[in-house]
């Protein structure tokens, strides 16, 4: 699957339809004036979805006007509070798939560290990730005592952002994260809409839900979700 195909079908698999993709003109622009060449796993997210909300619900895809050096480092990702930021070592960007490192500033000096994630993992993950921090406006919550790992059929893992472990099926998303010092689970859901979400809920009846973003107007009926937004 072409990097192309790969965020095409994390449009599809979130219910985005519309055309989001950016213009080459303004990649090649940015190009120009950074004085090298984008990858192609970075300039072709771009291109496919550079447009779309959902790359600047809380953590933020940088525009490509945006794009800058950091010292060695192309940036072109940044936590929602400019905390940490995320980019590509200038002698990576000759692959087509690059590193992706994260800058995190500690005692005053930007700390980079590697992220152990191609850059095509990383913006693909980085995106199911926003939709569960509320980026599609409906998502649950469950915290359970121990570790889980009961995921069910259908549901294809999309690999780790971090310690949470991430997965999807059209119109939903499921992050499972486990705290090795409370031996506690925090599982996030996220889908397009209320009924998705309910019957996430519906699907593991036995998790405590609560639906932190969602529509007010009405409450989930399986799962013994409440609404909380």
């Amino acid at each position: 699957m072409s990097f192309r195909e790969r965020y095409a079908h994390c449009l599809s698999t979130l219910g985005e339809v519309r055309p989001v993709g950016l213009e080459e003109k303004e990649l090649t622009a940015a190009e120009e004036r950074l004085g090298v060449h984008l990858p192609a796993a970075l300039k072709d997210f771009y291109l496919v979805t550079g447009a779309w909300d959902l790359n600047f619900a809380h953590n933020r895809l940088l525009e490509p006007n945006e794009l800058r050096w950091v010292k060695d480092k192309l940036v072109f990702y940044e936590e929602n509070e400019k905390l940490a930021q995320w980019g590509i070592s200038r002698t990576e960007l000759r692959r087509n798939d690059p590193v992706v490192s994260q800058g995190v500033r500690e005692r005053g000096r930007m700390q980079w560290f590697d992220e152990e994630l191609s850059c095509s993992n990383f913006l693909v993950l980085m995106t199911y990730w926003q939709t569960l921090v509320g980026g599609l406006g409906f998502a649950s919550v469950a915290t359970i005592d121990g570790k889980w790992d009961r995921v069910k059929p259908g549901w294809a893992r999309q690999g780790n952002n971090g310690p949470m472990v991430i997965y999807a099926k059209p119109k939903c998303v499921l992050g499972v994260l486990y705290d090795e010092e409370d031996k506690v689970t925090s599982l996030h859901s996220a889908a397009v809409d209320l009924a998705q979400l309910t019957a996430i809920s519906d699907e593991y009846a036995d998790l405590p839900w609560e639906v932190i973003l969602g529509d007010e107007t009405e409450e989930p009926e399986g799962g013994g979700s409440k609404t909380t937004a």
